[in-house]
């Protein structure tokens, strides 16, 4: 999920300024991170797409299972 919600974004810059750091997983959370407010926006955007596509609220159901 992180990959697909990441992608063509370059992330925010770590101390070297060569690597940049666009999201961490651990466990079920999920962190984006980005110096640019526009690819948060972006980032935030393919998020809620993502979520409306695999999850049905009105029947709590997440990818065909339940909670």
């Amino acid at each position: 999920m992180g990959r697909e919600i990441s992608e063509g974004i370059e992330g925010a810059v770590t101390g070297d300024r060569v690597n940049c750091v666009s999201h961490m997983l651990y466990a079920d959370d999920l962190g984006l991170t980005t110096n640019d407010p526009s690819e948060m926006q972006t980032m935030l955007n393919k998020l809620r797409t993502y979520a409306e596509e695999r999850i049905d609220c009105e029947h709590g159901q997440v990818g065909g299972g339940s909670f």
